[in-house]
């Protein structure tokens, strides 16, 4: 894999210097071995955030229940999880 830093502009910050920090260390660790999907840690993250809540960290997000919400289902759909018709209605 190759590695394609975010472009960036002529006014480097301090934000933009910890991104392409952030990019060249995530590029290594690709460089060493390709990361696996830990995809029964994830589907039950997502199983426990569906049916009994977030954990308390993230309820300070009230407002954005929905969007997360809206994630949580995507993650079930982009790793091949159905719902049964009781959780669908839920």
């Amino acid at each position: 894999m190759t590695f394609r830093p975010t472009p960036t502009d002529a006014f480097p910050t301090l934000t933009s210097e910890a991104q392409l920090e952030t990019e060249e260390t995530i590029s290594a660790l690709w460089m060493e071995a390709i990361p696996q999907l830990q995809r029964n840690g994830h589907v039950s993250f997502l199983g426990r955030a569906l049916l009994q809540g977030l954990p308390a960290r993230y309820q300070a997000q009230e407002a954005s229940k929905a969007w997360i919400m809206f994630w949580i289902l995507q993650s079930f759909s982009l790793l091949g999880v159905g719902l049964d018709p009781a959780s669908k209605q839920r």
